[in-house]
This record gives C-alpha cells, structure tokens and sequence, in this order.
C-alpha cells in the first residue's frame, strides 16, 4: 500500500497530488515530491529501528504530511496507528498503550491532551509539528534528514497495512488490522464502479484519520493520478466555495 501512488508518479510526477488548505498560502505539493517525502519517512522510521510489524501512533490534522506518515511507514512494513483526535484522554492513553506503539508523530494543536498522553507512554521517539514540545524532535528537520533512496522490504498480502480503532461507543476501542491486500482490492473496487482519472479532483473536509476521507478521497484519488484538496475542517461556505 505504500506504494499506492507509484503509476501516476511514473507517469506525469509534475502533476497535483494535494492542495492543502490547511495553511496560507495553500500548499500544493505534486507527485514527484510526494513520492520523494514518502521515501525519506520510510527512511526515517527504519534509521530509528523500527522494524515491519511495529506500531506507530499518529495524531494529526487535516494535512498533506498525514498522507506521507501514513503511507511513508507502509513503505517501510511499519503499522500506522492513527487516532481519533476528537476523543479525550484517558481513550488515547489506551489506545497508543493496546495497540503497543513505539514511536508518534503528533500535531501538538490537533488535541489538547495528546503531548501528555505520548509524554505518559514513554515513547522512545517523539516527533512533533510547531509549537515542538520540550524533549522532541521537529518533524520537518528530521523528515529533510533523511535518505531519498528506499529499499522496500519484502511483505506478505496479508501483512498489516494500518490499525485504526472503533470508537469504543459500548465498551473499549477495539484495534481493527487492515492488510495491505485489502486496502489494494478496495482501490481497484472503487476504481472499478466509480471510475476517476488525471484530471478528476476531490475535496476532503472530514477527518483524515477517518475511513471515509481516506477510502473516498485520499486512496482511489491518488492511485488513479486524480488530485486532492484538502480542507482542516467542515464549514459549509468555506466547504461550498472550495
């Protein structure tokens, strides 16, 4: 899966993968670039020795850079673990703590308890956009450290490709494994009765970490060479003028 995008970046890299209005000015960040920020994050998560199998934490907003964690650590076997950053506390402290993680990768603004949680967890590594918390690395410097060059691990159909969680509305969230064969049989399905193509265009508002942003948008948009903009959040005139 992390590899998702890997036809149109061949094929037309000058092209827009993501408009991140998240920002001013916009951001627009196209497939060649995309392709080279995904292999520097898998880079990065195995020059710190995380291996294929191991659980990474992320809480993050509505940004472009989610699409390169997430599928940047797919690249490398690592399995993303994004988290619902409308839920409190004491939900996030048992989510990075079941799901067993080793590292995050947080926007500090996106919840207003999730520097505490990662800090309780006692995660070997911590990387954070601004404001940077004490005792974390800066995303972006580390992420421009890194090796432009990937050698992808060999891995199985059913290895897993990321572990979102339920909401936990009758009892405890609950860890749902993904593989990357499914998430690849899902593209192709939606590809096949929902056609898109280069010149086709999604708007993304609702949250990233939510099934519905990435099985719409995000995944068949990108795979197909199509593009995306991205807005932080609903708002119907500013979702209607987009």
């Amino acid at each position: 899966m992390g590899y998702w995008c890997s036809e149109p970046v061949g094929r037309a890299p000058d092209n827009i993968a993501i408009i991140d209005l998240s920002r001013e000015p916009p951001r627009e960040v196209r497939y060649g670039e995309m392709e080279e920020r995904l292999n520097r994050f898998a880079s990065l998560v195995t020059d710190l020795g995380l291996t294929p199998g191991d659980r990474m934490a992320m809480a993050i907003g509505n940004r472009f850079e989610f699409v390169e964690i997430m599928y940047g650590a797919m690249r490398a076997g690592v399995v993303p673990v994004p988290l619902n950053i409308k839920l409190g506390a004491g939900v996030l402290d048992y989510t990075i703590k079941d799901a067993g993680c080793k590292a995050a990768f947080v926007e500090p603004s996106c919840n207003p308890f999730i520097v505490d949680v990662v800090n309780r967890a006692s995660l070997e590594h911590k990387f954070a956009f601004d404001p940077v918390p004490s005792g974390w690395q800066s995303y972006e410097p580390a992420l421009m450290a890194a090796a432009t060059s990937f050698e992808a691990p060999d891995l199985a159909d059913d290895h897993p490709s990321f572990q979102p969680y339920t909401s936990g509305s009758t009892g405890r969230p609950k860890g749902v494994v993904l593989t990357h064969a499914g998430q690849l049989w899902w593209i192709r399905a939606v590809q096949k009765y929902w056609p898109s193509g280069d010149g086709d265009r999604a708007l993304a508002a609702v949250p990233l970490y939510h099934k519905n942003a990435m099985a719409g948008a995000i995944k068949p948009m990108l795979h197909c060479g199509g593009s995306v903009v991205l807005l932080p959040n609903f708002e119907p005139r500013r979702f209607l003028e987009t």
